[in-house]
């Protein structure tokens, strides 16, 4: 059979897609962890949970930390180590099978009410077209996926395997939709849209659950449990996420001082900002801004 390319502008051109998982785990190193140069002959995930390391691909470096995930693409040599520890790591190793294009409205329309296939379907091998390096935005429920998919894998209770390639397209469909850029839960409410506006233009400041009900005009019990229904995400996670986003962004294309770093990122003080950073990040502050400005491969 012909491989057939998949990526984020014609994955939901295709009316069936069957993954193929071959092995998936859950791996923890509380000492240096090293893979030696190789390739493999399938996919693989690696989703970053705790700590950092280093990935070489085809001779591209990626300086990795917690939330990122690199592909492993067939054929491809790599390698990898931890920089700093725990160091902790979801995998899937996979191949993916795609049936025909839904190239026409008519073709599309027919489709939404297709319980069965009305006829044969002919499968074919996908490459999938996806960067090896991402720093992915929706972690939380992408990590959620993955360790639902190695739970059902360890654990194998009745249905499992048709669980696990559910769960799988979640992840894959998540994936191409971040990279194009769509994000429909948030788009469908206008109120979700208000109030991550409202974090972006007072993160500086101290913000309470209060302050936004007040700007928007809800309840904030009506507000928290919007917010954490269409995001996975408490407003509270998102707004310490996007503060670190910001001093992320400081910690690398300025040469401020770090407290200077943690107030303008609307941090409390020093102890706060290193806390929630290395919780989100599985660093320091001052860990992150060495490892991603000098970190060479050795």
């Amino acid at each position: 059979m012909p491989a057939v390319v998949i990526n984020s502008q014609n994955y939901a051109d295709y009316s069936y897609i069957i993954p193929y998982i071959r092995y998936c785990a859950e791996d923890r190193y509380h000492t240096l962890w090293k893979l030696e140069e190789r390739s493999i002959n399938d996919y693989e995930f690696i989703f970053i949970t705790e700590g950092t390391g280093q990935f070489e691909i085809d001779s591209k470096v990626y300086n990795i930390k917690a939330n990122d995930l690199i592909l492993i693409k067939p054929d491809i040599l790599h390698r990898g180590k931890s920089v700093t520890l725990p160091f902790t790591f979801l995998c899937i190793h996979f191949d993916l099978f795609i049936s025909r294009v839904i190239n026409t409205k008519e073709i599309r329309k027919s489709f939404l009410y297709e319980s069965i296939p009305s006829r044969p379907v002919e499968y074919h091998r996908a490459v999938l077209d996806f960067p090896e390096y991402t720093c992915v935005n929706n972690s939380s429920y992408i990590q959620q996926l993955l360790k639902r998919i190695i739970h059902e894998n360890e654990k194998k209770p009745s249905g499992y395997n048709t669980i696990i390639k559910s769960l799988f397209i979640d992840v894959v469909f998540n994936l191409f939709r971040q990279k194009s850029g769509i994000q429909f839960q948030n788009a469908a409410v206008p109120e979700i849209q208000a109030i991550i506006d409202y974090i972006k233009m007072n993160y500086m400041h101290s913000i309470k659950l209060s302050d936004i009900a007040s700007h928007i005009h809800l309840q904030p019990s009506y507000i928290s449990s919007l917010f954490k229904r269409h995001t996975g995400r408490t407003v509270t996670d998102f707004i310490k996420m996007h503060r670190i986003a910001v001093a992320k962004g400081l910690l690398l294309e300025t040469d401020r001082k770090i407290d200077d770093i943690a107030y303008s990122a609307g941090f409390y003080d020093m102890h706060h900002f290193s806390k929630v950073f290395k919780e989100y990040e599985g660093l320091t502050p001052s860990q992150y801004r060495m490892i991603k400005m000098n970190i060479k491969w050795k």
